[in-house]
């Protein structure tokens, strides 16, 4: 059932993910992430293993709430590249402050920690290279490597920006 109420702002998030395997017929897959899986945590949402919904490519999405003292680390492979989405809220990628609709693309990282959330959800991409993520986020505009791609406090934090 689709509802759809005036008073509410509807934010609309959408990505795509450049496929590993051609030749396949087109799928769809739509599923109910419960929060509590989520909470201080980082969720594996979709991949090619093991995650709640199956992609077809070198990549894995997990989501997280966090609030006041949840942190989380996940473990990355150096050679990958992570991009991480503040969907909402404040919170820290590294010892980095970041805003609703900011973004931060961490490169030759060997973790991704997660901290000091105030009412944040949080998207993290891990992505082989090359794998490419192109998104469109409407409603709170948000152009990541901005602010800091010229001069970032850590290299390998590639852009951190609104």
């Amino acid at each position: 059932m689709l509802f759809r109420s005036p008073d509410l702002t509807t934010h609309f998030f959408q990505i795509w993910i450049e496929p590993n395997v051609f030749g396949i017929p087109p799928s769809y897959e739509q599923k109910t992430v419960p929060p509590t899986s989520k909470r201080g945590a980082l969720s594996l949402i979709a991949g090619p293993h093991d995650a709640l919904v199956k992609i077809h490519a070198d990549a894995s999405l997990y989501a997280g709430l966090f609030d006041g003292e949840e942190q989380f680390t996940l473990t990355l492979q150096p050679d990958r590249k992570s991009y991480v989405h503040l969907v909402r809220g404040e919170l820290q990628v590294n010892g980095h402050a970041l805003r609703s609709g900011d973004a931060a693309l961490l490169d030759k990282e060997t973790q991704v920690s997660i901290s000091n959330g105030v009412d944040a959800e949080v998207l993290v991409f891990d992505l082989a290279t090359p794998c490419v993520v192109m998104h469109r986020f409407e409603n709170i505009h948000s152009h990541f490597m901005s602010q800091l791609s010229d001069n970032p406090p850590d290299s390998r934090i590639r852009g951190i920006g609104r």
